[in-house]
């Protein structure tokens, strides 16, 4: 654990302590606090890692960034549990989502240039150009239902896990390092009809195995956040963020922060909430964001060789038999970017790679400007 006089000096924003070791995250905001006025330099100090529109930024990004500041921002310090011990085990046997290639892997150096990447864990897309320090993508979390053939009395629905990550190429390589920020769902068949459980979101940093011998990757920091406002619920929108922020000493840490927004708009089904909400939900509660900051593994350089913005079959991931893909409204990534050295805007998953699942034909992939949608098709 850090102490304060350290995290002085080596930030220009203030850290406090969370209740896991060597997690940390931000003081409140001041109620003062206008986000609409805000400097870069005054976002900063406050430890938002927000950016302000630029110049030449898409209408998208400026309307997003617009949307925010006439709702308000409020932050809420995160109550953090461990990762679930199947998901440890998940991550050391069978290392992490990423294009497990059942064709020719994209190639290391270059863009995607519409080319699609085969993979038996997930679909979505990344951008493999560059050296990335950020990526942030906004999703709308879907409704399930029991797919159409049904289920079969030893069969269960696979859980569904949405992410944007900084590195998820380098499971091609032994250099393989993964920021995530992650959000699951999963279908309950408990309820009648069958409901929509969205798991409670959680961030991952996985590095180089050395403990192993069968796993590309294994857990070096990771967390659920235990106390997730109101929102997580299907037909609302969180946006997911991973970053790389360096101390003064030289030394890299990672960011993971998720941004809930509240909002219920009409969705082609209904929505079954899993318990009563004590206050309105909708534009007029400012959105809360939830922010961790972690130390980082020694000699690492601070830089990924790819953004991403995936949805994963977690069965798959686990290892699980005859799991079948629940049908699922369309999840797509929106303001989907990443930044480099320079934080200058720069990544779009429209340059970059599909990523199709190669075991079944469930889901079909559209890549656009700053946008990754995912789209049921079928078993």
């Amino acid at each position: 654990m850090k102490d304060e006089q350290w995290l002085e000096s080596q930030f220009s924003f203030p850290l406090m302590a969370t209740n896991m070791e060597g997690v940390y995250s931000t003081p409140p905001l001041p109620d003062d606090f206008d986000l609409k006025s805000a400097s870069d330099a005054t976002l900063l100090r406050h430890g938002l890692l927000l950016r302000r529109p630029r110049r030449g930024d898409s209408p998208a990004s400026v309307a997003a960034w617009n949307e925010l500041c006439e709702r308000g921002l409020r932050t809420m310090a995160p109550h953090l549990a461990p990762l679930p011990e199947t998901r440890r085990r998940m991550m050391s046997r069978r290392g992490p989502p990423g294009p497990r290639s059942g064709g020719p892997p994209p190639p290391g150096g270059g863009s995607g240039g519409g080319q699609v990447a085969l993979s038996n864990l997930c679909g979505g897309a990344l951008e493999g150009t560059g050296d990335w320090q950020s990526v942030t993508g906004t999703v709308r979390l879907p409704y399930l239902r029991v797919p159409s053939q049904g289920l079969q009395a030893d069969q269960t629905a696979a859980g569904l896990n949405a992410w944007v990550g900084l590195g998820g190429l380098g499971i091609l390589n032994s250099d393989f390092y993964l920021l995530q920020a992650c959000v699951g769902f999963s279908l309950n068949t408990q309820t009648t009809p069958p409901s929509t459980d969205v798991a409670v979101p959680n961030w991952l940093w996985l590095v180089p195995n050395s403990e192993y011998p069968d796993s590309a990757a294994q857990v070096f920091a990771g967390a659920t956040i235990a106390n997730p406002p109101l929102g997580e619920h299907s037909g609302t929108r969180i946006r997911l963020h991973c970053a790389y922020v360096a101390a003064k000493d030289g030394s890299i840490w990672g960011a993971a922060s998720f941004l809930f927004y509240y909002d219920f708009p009409s969705c082609p089904e209904p929505a079954i909430l899993p318990r009563r909400l004590p206050q309105p939900i909708g534009p007029a509660v400012p959105p809360t964001l939830v922010s961790v900051f972690v130390p980082g593994p020694t000699g690492f350089s601070g830089s990924a060789k790819s953004i991403d913005w995936i949805l994963e079959n977690m069965a798959v991931t686990s290892g699980i038999a005859d799991a079948v893909v629940p049908e699922f409204t369309p999840i797509t990534f929106t303001n989907a970017l990443g930044s480099g050295q320079s934080g200058a805007v720069a990544g779009d998953p429209i340059d970059g790679f599909t990523i199709l699942w190669t075991n079944n034909s469930a889901a079909s992939v559209a890549l656009a400007s700053q946008t990754v949608s995912i789209t049921y098709t079928g078993p």
